[in-house]
């Protein structure tokens, strides 16, 4: 298991959790940042729609 020492406290915490145990600091993903989220496939799915239904 890999620690990392957290920003805010300096407490060793895991770099799978998503929050420092200690003080609450959250630890942000850029892998879950980036992405196509639940709304923009909804989205495209509903451009797609239209443009089908207009040819």
């Amino acid at each position: 298991m890999s620690l990392r020492p957290c920003p805010s406290c300096g407490n060793n915490v895991s770099k799978q959790a998503e929050f420092c145990p200690n003080c609450g600091h959250t630890f942000v993903s850029k892998e879950k940042s980036n992405g196509i989220t639940f709304w923009g496939i909804v989205g495209a799915v509903v451009v797609a729609i239209l443009i089908i239904s207009f040819c």
